[in-house]
Formats: structure tokens, C-alpha cells, sequence
């Protein structure tokens, strides 16, 4: 039985075209996995996906263990170069979450390794634009080679996960450019 949902998706004036394209997607996606939930068997504790040519991973949420963290979701990836994978996201205590920057922070571990401008590039304004798609996010900005920091008022769950998808769609990529420079680090 096939079901149609119509959805209104509220859009500012400055969104892009991608950005309008990453929200439809993001849309039909939970529009199906919503119809595939329906007839689907319960899903475990734990938040478990298959990637493509790689190994599983989970995104869960972790007692952080500084004092100053409030939240934090760490995407554990197993197997070969995993920490090549990882992506965290915590929020800060003492951070006004309605600041224009400053409410949640986002690693990404790939950055540490893809240092070529062409390939860099691109990995940097992908993680930006799903950065700025994850609802409730006010601003994107770049805090450090591999941190970027968000304002507003998102999930911390939908942050490392949108972050996720970017590094699982660019795996290939990011696994030929750690061959070609064989890069040491690893």
C-alpha cells in the first residue's frame, strides 16, 4: 500500500538551493523510514547502521566526563582506520544556547587527516551546509581545524548524525586520498 504525505517545510529567504535540496531529502528519507518502522520488529538499545563499504557504526549518547560538558554523542566506528570516522558533539555548560555561536561544538576526525585543498575543501563546505540542514541551528563556524562550532538550539543526536552521513557519503573518497598520500598518521 502505497501512502502519500505532504509536509510543509518552512524556508527562510536565504536558504540555497541545496540546502532546500538536503531538507527534501531529509524529508523523503524519514518519510520512508517511517513507512518501513510500521512493519519493522522493535529496534535495539543502541542505534545501530549499516554503511556501504564500511564497517558498523553507533551514535549514542555518553556521560561526558568533564564537568563542563553537558551533553555529548560520540559516533563509535569499528574496524580498520576507524578513528578516521569519528564524529563527536557536545554542549557546553556556561554557553547561552541562544547565542549566535557558541552552543555546541562538532569533531570531525577525517579533517585531521585530509589536509589537500581540492578534497578539503569539499569535506569543509559539505559538513557546513548538513551543519546548517540540522533543525534549530542559528550558525556554523569553523572553530578549529576539525571543530566547528553551532549556535542555536539543535539535537546533539541530529548533529553528529547529519556530520556522519556527509563522512559515510565521502567514505570512498576519503579511503583513496589516505592510500594515494599514504599518509603516516595512520
Amino acid at each position: 500500500m502505497t501512502r502519500h504525505i505532504a509536509a510543509k517545510v518552512p524556508l527562510a529567504s536565504s536558504d540555497s538551493l541545496l540546502v532546500i535540496r538536503l531538507r527534501s531529502l531529509a524529508l523523503a528519507t524519514l518519510l520512508v523510514a517511517c513507512e518501513r518502522a510500521a512493519d519493522a520488529p522493535p529496534a535495539p538499545a543502541q542505534h545501530r547502521v549499516a554503511i556501504v563499504n564500511r564497517p558498523m557504526f553507533e551514535l549514542r549518547q555518553i556521560t561526558p566526563r568533564d564537568p563542563e560538558i553537558l551533553e555529548e554523542w560520540k559516533r563509535a566506528v569499528d574496524g580498520p582506520r576507524a578513528d578516521v570516522y569519528g564524529v563527536d558533539a557536545w554542549r557546553s555548560a556556561g554557553l547561552n544556547p541562544r547565542s549566535v555561536i557558541g552552543s555546541w561544538s562538532v569533531a570531525v576526525n577525517a579533517m585531521e587527516f585530509v589536509r589537500d585543498v581540492p578534497f578539503e575543501r569539499e569535506l569543509r563546505q559539505r559538513i557546513a551546509t548538513a551543519l546548517r540542514a540540522v533543525p534549530g541551528i542559528t550558525d556554523v563556524v569553523e572553530g578549529d581545524r576539525e571543530v566547528w562550532v553551532v549556535g542555536g538550539s539543535p539535537s546533539g543526536r541530529d548533529l553528529a548524525t547529519a556530520v556522519a552521513a556527509v563522512v559515510d557519503e565521502l567514505a570512498p573518497k576519503i579511503q583513496a586520498y589516505l592510500r594515494d598520500t599514504s599518509n603516516d598518521a595512520l
